[in-house]
């Protein structure tokens, strides 16, 4: 993760200023304010953000996303998917 600003306090971190944060698979989130919890592996905004990786994108509102479960809710969502047609 980067951003222009953070604070550490035990297990919180609150970043500020074009917050990004990479994950090993390849997503990509961006937003100028997020949460993160280490603890709870749980990274969230209520700004405005964009999830990507590839052509594959997601926008939104807010969301919470749990990094260890691998699941992410979000409000006010446009997406765009890459549906591969299935050949049988």
């Amino acid at each position: 993760m980067k951003a222009k600003k953070g604070l550490y306090k035990g297990d919180d971190i609150s970043l500020e200023g074009d917050v990004v944060y990479n994950r090993e698979d390849g997503l990509i989130f961006e937003s100028q304010e997020a949460q993160y919890n280490k603890k709870s592996t749980i990274l969230s905004t209520d700004k405005a953000f964009i999830v990507y990786r590839g052509k594959e994108s997601v926008k939104g509102s807010s969301f919470v996303y749990d990094n260890t479960q691998k699941k992410l809710s979000s409000k006010n969502i446009e997406a765009i998917y890459q549906l591969e047609e299935s050949t049988k």
